[in-house]
């Protein structure tokens, strides 16, 4: 497969897919609204009060809903956006920095927690001139803000790249309405990198778990959702849907990761990574899980988080992409999004009814 960092003109932001859930009554959690805690401390940030003048709003070329993020060489800033060389599939070489400028947008003032992965693993990068795991911008309505990264990919071969930025990640809200809603949570973006003339990936994914039919009678599918954990088999994630719930503070929380293909026209490759606070933990001892299902399958995954002894608002979220290492200019990835679903949240204070 091609991989070229200059070719034909590709759009430089994805966009986003917002959706609204419409159902209450699968909703086996507590219904709250207008009760908000205060999130749990969340280590690692590096706060971007003032950017350097290397980063700019730049004109917004085109009207955005809700977020997008994407990349843009240097040399290409001056160029409107359909005259910009792609930047899905990129050639470095061995020692070469992967250096173009992010491109934050918003449709309002948002904050974002800005965070990247190499071959499925968090990793500490530069934006702006200051390295880090997680980077705290605020994105102004309107315009594009540019703002230079720079990320080392040392080994040779074909990696994953992944930019991810949690939107409003300091909302403790309680509200069941919230966090059953997907729009405004996330918004990301991925790229094949090729470092050197190696075509090793960049690391050995595990073996897919295999998913099964879904049970006749079922007709929602969520691509991937948080359940609450039982041990009957009886009782179908859709009737036990989790988007609030209360906890002790340092406890072990159980829940199940529902994995769904029931819509979907065709079989992927699912990997996915679990956030915890905004921070990768692992599914099940993995820090990323590869599912393999085709249309009409699903899969529930039992799993647990140790959870952190400060009381608080705790937030778990799914990040997730398709048929890893494929490529993407040559459509061999069911979608080429980098999705997420909903943001949970644990509450150890007390403040639920």
């Amino acid at each position: 497969m091609p991989y070229t960092k200059k070719q034909q003109p590709y759009n430089y932001y994805l966009p986003v897919l917002i959706c609204s859930l419409l159902f209450l009554n699968a909703c086996s959690a507590r219904l709250v609204e207008n009760l908000t805690g205060t999130v749990v401390s969340i280590p690692d940030v590096v706060v971007h009060g003032e950017l350097s003048d290397m980063s700019r709003l730049a004109p917004e070329w085109s009207p955005t809903r809700g977020q997008a993020i994407g990349y843009v060489w240097p040399e290409e800033r001056h160029l409107p956006p359909d005259e910009r060389s792609q930047t899905s599939e990129i050639n470095l070489s061995v020692g070469e920095a992967f250096d173009p400028y992010l491109i934050l947008k918003s449709e309002k003032e948002e904050t974002f927690l800005i965070t990247m992965l190499v071959d499925f693993e968090q990793v500490a990068f530069e934006l702006d001139g200051q390295k880090g795991l997680l980077h705290e911008v605020v994105v102004p309505p309107g315009s594009d803000l540019e703002i230079p990264i720079e990320l080392d990919i040392p080994q040779p071969g074909i990696h994953e790249v992944i930019v991810f930025a949690f939107v409003d990640p300091y909302n403790g809200t309680l509200d069941h309405q919230y966090r059953m809603s997907t729009a405004n949570k996330g918004v990301g973006r991925r790229a094949i990198v090729l470092v050197g003339d190696s075509n090793e990936l960049g690391r050995q994914l595990p073996a897919p778990l295999h998913g099964e039919l879904v049970p006749d009678g079922i007709d929602l599918g969520l691509n991937a959702a948080f359940a609450t954990y039982t041990t009957r088999e009886d009782v179908h994630p859709s009737k036990r849907q989790l988007y609030v719930t209360e906890a002790k503070p340092g406890e072990t929380f159980n829940y199940h990761l529902w994995v769904s293909n029931l819509q979907g026209e065709m079989g992927a490759d699912y990997a996915l990574m679990m956030f915890y606070n905004f921070h990768q933990v692992p599914i099940q001892n993995q820090d990323v899980t590869v599912v393999r299902l085709e249309p009409g399958e699903e899969i529930v995954i039992p799993t647990s988080q140790q959870l952190v002894s400060e009381p608080g608002v705790n937030q778990l979220q799914v990040v997730y992409i398709f048929d890893p290492y494929r490529s993407i200019l040559n459509k061999e990835v069911r979608a080429a999004f980098v999705l997420s679903d909903f943001r949970i949240a644990v509450d150890t204070s007390g403040l639920l009814p």
